[in-house]
């Protein structure tokens, strides 16, 4: 379990320096000497480096340290953001938190919280709050990439009254830049890739505990779950959510069962873990679409009611694997001129999160859907994860991720290195079909216009289309939203009660109006967007 910590800046609560110097959650890895090293680890390079110590430690972490040296408090968390932070500047001082629950429900107590329209409009469009917002004004996220400083009186702990918050950006995406033949890349990132499951395994068996691995039919989890097996960590516990019998079922299954690892399979069939609403708002604060919570938290609860005789460990997972090792696009075209709203799973309400004032700004296009859709959005579909346990990916490794960002898109694009890594340094880890192509990554591709895919999939695709339309209206699709609503009566009943019901607390009628238009005319993905912001409106609001 991720620890959560709150603090409250002011001239009364800082006085005569008694405060704590270091509050922080998660963890950092200790390449060398005691594991129990990692606070000592941290406050050192806090104190040698300052703002930019996030560059100098490897971990999944957020947390506030005064310096006495520089007289000032600084906010951080790791390079790549995993671990959000939050803070609001109130009348009283400032209030600094990893948790938002937990600075929402204390700000609630000094003054009303109101809906954010950037975030409102964020969630709405993306399925995730972005950047510095966060769904209730006046709470804010620290960016990533970014440390905060707030001064503080010489030798005090003290805020200087009425100074604001300074960001300091010490991390930006790498530019492309390295230039590897196909063979030296993949030889280069398969070291990096070792060396980052080594990190995160040892973690767990240098304390006796069961590695939790998820795994999918994709190839993100399959690799987690495989190098790590032919590294030795092969006392796995494997974990697998789905449809009854989708693909992502059996690949898993069959993967596990080959492997000898030991194995927990949650049904999603019915989609029951949808009523989870309240459960899921309170572990992320309405700041991330809930339903991609929501079969995590329900297995992991599932494994903890087992009670194994050994110790869990963390959970280790593919997270960002193909757009890592891959990319988020298609094609090698990379452009500087793009749209605000690309990688956006709905775009309904697209003026109106442009109206308020919605302006990302990085380099190129990879880059824009890397932070929004990678960073701010899929890392924090983990937040119902840090309240049972840690979790980390080896594929968000710093060392692994910046290495593979540099090399070219003819490289990464269409999967080309990835295939290629598995290919050569796990080939047994090809002979599973690939849930994505329904077949095996050793087949050959036809290339149509700009998608290259093979046969079977153009086939496989098109009877899709012919016969559902989306996938998500298969019911042996992973998570089938829109099956599950449109066939699970009581199911439905109930969420359009409940978004019904707390529907008044959106005060304000355009957003109201937008909101429900969004619910009731929308596909299931965006169902869920709005009932995320309406049970959050439920929690903070009411």
């Amino acid at each position: 379990m991720a620890h959560s910590f709150y603090l409250h800046l002011s001239e009364a609560t800082a006085r005569d320096s008694s405060l704590e110097h270091l509050h922080i959650s998660g963890f950092v890895f200790v390449e060398k000497g005691n594991p129990s090293n990692e606070y000592s680890m941290i406050i050192e390079a806090l104190d040698n480096f300052g703002i930019y110590a996030p560059l100098h430690l490897r971990g999944s972490y957020a947390g506030i340290y005064w310096s006495s040296k520089n007289n000032h408090w600084i906010l951080f968390s790791d390079p790549l953001g995993t671990k959000p932070l939050y803070y609001a500047q109130l009348y009283d001082g400032w209030h600094i938190s990893n948790d938002y629950d937990l600075l929402a429900q204390t700000i609630k107590t000094i003054q009303p919280l109101t809906l954010s329209s950037l975030g409102f409009y964020q969630l709405l469009n993306f399925g995730f709050v972005l950047e510095t917002d966060t769904l209730f004004n006046p709470i804010k996220r620290l960016p990533i990439g970014y440390t905060g400083t707030i001064d503080t009186l010489e030798n005090e702990q003290k805020p200087i009254p009425g100074n604001t918050l300074t960001t300091h950006k010490y991390y930006s995406l790498p530019a492309i830049g390295t230039f590897f033949s196909l063979d030296d890349a993949a030889a280069h990132m398969d070291t990096l890739f070792r060396a980052a499951i080594k990190r995160a395994f040892k973690r767990d068996t240098t304390k006796g505990k069961i590695p939790l691995v998820s795994l999918s039919g994709g190839l993100d989890s399959r690799m987690t779950s495989w190098v790590a097996h032919e590294m030795g960590y092969t006392n796995q516990l494997n974990l697998c959510f789905s449809q009854k019998n989708s693909l992502d079922h059996t690949i898993a299954c069959k993967i596990a069962q080959d492997l000898k690892h030991m194995w927990h399979f949650m049904p999603l069939d019915g989609g029951q873990m949808l009523l989870d609403l309240d459960e899921i708002t309170q572990n992320t604060g309405g700041n991330v679409v809930y339903y991609g919570q929501a079969h995590t938290r329900r297995i992991l609860h599932e494994i903890i009611d087992k009670k194994y005789d050994t110790p869990l460990g963390m959970l280790h997972t593919g997270m960002l694997g193909d757009v890592v090792i891959g990319s988020y696009l298609r094609t090698t075209d990379n452009p500087t001129n793009y749209s605000a709203l690309s990688g956006a799973t709905s775009t309904r309400f697209a003026k109106e999160l442009l109206n308020h004032g919605f302006k990302p700004d990085y380099q190129n296009l990879e880059h824009h859907k890397i932070m929004l859709r990678g960073l701010y959005g899929m890392n924090m579909g983990l937040m119902s994860v840090y309240a049972v346990t840690e979790s980390f990916s080896p594929f968000y490794d710093f060392d692994f991720f910046n290495f593979c960002l540099q090399l070219p898109l003819k490289l990464r694009a269409e999967h080309k290195l990835y295939i290629h890594w598995i290919n050569h340094y796990y080939p047994k880890a090809s002979n599973y079909i690939w849930e994505r192509t329904r077949t095996t990554i050793t087949a050959k591709s036809l290339r149509l216009g700009s998608k290259s895919m093979p046969l079977r999939t153009w086939f496989w695709k098109l009877a899709e289309k012919i016969q559902f339309g989306e996938p998500t209206h298969n019911p042996r699709h992973m998570t089938p939203l829109d099956y599950w609503f449109a066939t699970e009566t009581k199911l439905k009943s109930h969420l359009n009660s409940y978004f019904n019901k707390y529907l008044v607390l959106i005060d304000k009628p355009e957003m109201r109006n937008n909101i429900h238009e969004l619910y009731t005319s929308g596909n299931g993905n965006e169902k869920v967007q709005a009932l995320t912001v309406i049970a959050a409106a439920k929690r903070y609001l009411n």
